[in-house]
């Protein structure tokens, strides 16, 4: 019976004080990027009519990050980040693309961060708002469909 009174009282208090021990977390090792809509969405595809057009998304990432595969159709802005703290950072990029007069077209920007590449395809409908399709491999060649 006093053992267990013993046990009650100098156990009690080394449990409470092990309870509030936390590991601290850890900083994430692995780089991230993505980009998203307004709302919030996960944007791999922007599709523009055949007028001249515009569209804003939002690139997050946790490492610097640079932009290639622009076409002479379009206009990105800014075209990199430098990410300095290696936490996530929000920046606002805009994709215009000029008026198409001619056949359907597609590029893909490559959003290159850390050892990684985010892609978003970008598609213009010509101006009978025919579109594009495949995936422009040759296993999927790119073909024009009607709208």
């Amino acid at each position: 019976m006093n053992f267990k009174k013993l046990l009650l009282f100098l156990g009690a208090p080394l449990m409470l004080a092990f309870a509030g021990c936390q590991p601290t977390p850890e900083i994430p090792t692995s780089a991230e990027c993505f980009a998203q809509d307004a709302n919030g969405n996960a944007v791999t595809t922007l599709e523009f009519e055949a007028e001249e057009g515009e569209a804003t998304i939002t690139i997050k990432a946790t490492r610097s990050w640079t932009i290639s595969g622009i076409a002479e159709w379009m206009a990105v802005t800014p075209t990199s980040y430098v990410n300095s703290t290696e936490q996530e950072q929000s920046t606002t990029v805009t994709i215009m693309v000029e008026a198409n007069d001619g056949e359907a077209r597609t590029a893909t920007l490559a959003i290159a961060y850390a050892d990684e590449t985010y892609n978003i395809t970008v598609s213009q409908k010509d101006a009978a708002g025919n579109t594009l399709g495949g995936e422009g491999t040759e296993a999927s060649p790119y073909s024009a469909s009607a709208a």
